[in-house]
């Protein structure tokens, strides 16, 4: 009977000590349920920010590079313009002689 009433008591109280604790972690674990949301709303927002700062980042790159490029092509189109400016001048004076010598 005694210990019928002492494993009771035990019982009882480790009943009473898991309804505590349990109050315990419900106090304790909303707030930090709270604070691991207003945690993840920062890091969406930063992450979103430094994509932004990456595909501005990727814009400019791209505009240096096509920038580089349009200065390549000019360069080229301006020797071939002389190349062929020159030929026809070297066509023109060797015509002119063939005429200067007809004459």
């Amino acid at each position: 009977l005694l210990n019928s009433l002492h494993i009771d008591g035990v019982i009882k109280y480790s009943r009473e000590q898991k309804e505590k604790l349990k109050v315990q972690y419900k106090k304790v674990d909303f707030p930090i349920r709270e604070l691991h949301e207003a945690e993840i709303l920062l890091v969406i927002k930063q992450s979103e920010k430094e994509l932004r700062q990456r595909h501005t980042i990727q814009l400019a790159e791209r505009a240096i590079e096509r920038c580089e490029r349009f200065v390549r092509m000019e360069n080229d189109k301006e020797d071939f313009l002389l190349s062929i400016r020159g030929q026809r001048h070297e066509d023109f004076v060797l015509h002119m002689n063939i005429f200067e010598q007809r004459l």
